[in-house]
């Protein structure tokens, strides 16, 4: 079996060895290996052990839940108000955060109308060290609601992106998505 693993290399030290008379006898193919191969497999053992115990520490990211993420399909948060320049009609502007599939990887859909005016785009939340529930409250701007998220265990909002809308003219207008804040995880340790 090692004749023939070594005899379909196009280049190898040993190649030529084994292919002579005296290793075929199980004594010297036994040899060989013990002294030519084993000494090389040990150093490469010595490199892999150590990165392969790393990969199962106990703190790794996929143990950590990073995100809240109910059923596909649940309304995390959702929150509307009338359109008061419009008497003759019944339309409000509502903003609504929605799980998927993927939301434990921190992506909802976002629904937004202004009346008539729909839009529908993706929310992407920062994957941050702690597990992090999305969250809508009203901005101080009309028509405009600021989504962000709370850390689980806090009562602190944390801004992410704003959603607001506008009339442009008459008959026209326009909701609009612009990220606020930007978060990361600080990877270097205080001393």
């Amino acid at each position: 079996m090692l004749y023939n693993y070594f005899s379909g290399l196009k280049s190898s030290p040993f190649k030529a060895v084994l292919k002579t008379e005296v290793v075929k006898s199980p004594f010297w193919r036994k040899y060989l290996i013990q002294v030519l191969l084993l000494p090389r497999m040990k150093k490469l053992a010595f490199i892999l052990i150590p990165l392969l115990a790393a990969c199962g520490s106990s703190e790794s990211a996929e143990d950590m839940k990073h995100f809240y993420a109910p059923a596909a399909g649940t309304v995390v948060a959702a929150d509307s108000i009338p359109i008061t320049e419009d008497n003759l009609n019944d339309f409000y502007y509502s903003v609504r955060l929605t799980a998927t599939d993927s939301s434990s990887e921190g992506r909802y859909d976002l629904d937004a109308a202004y009346g008539l005016n729909e839009a529908h785009s993706i929310m992407a939340f920062p994957k941050l060290t702690k597990t992090i529930r999305p969250a809508i409250r009203p901005d101080s701007l009309p028509y405009s609601y600021i989504i962000g998220f709370y850390y689980e265990g806090e009562q602190q909002f944390n801004d992410y992106a704003r959603v607001s809308a506008r009339k442009v003219d008459a008959q026209q207008s326009q909701i609009e998505l612009r990220y606020l804040k930007a978060y990361y995880t600080d990877t270097v340790e205080k001393k």
